[in-house]
């Protein structure tokens, strides 16, 4: 659960510091991929 928020987190700071809607997109995808995973 901890792995998961912190990825969460970290892909949000990317997507921010970026500014990027492709990483944004990408790291919802993963974040939808853990949540599934892990359901």
């Amino acid at each position: 659960m901890f792995v998961v928020a912190a990825i969460g987190f970290v892909g949000m700071a990317i997507a921010l510091l970026n500014d990027g809607s492709d990483i944004d997109f990408r790291s919802r995808q993963l974040s939808g991929a853990y949540n599934r995973r892990w359901a």
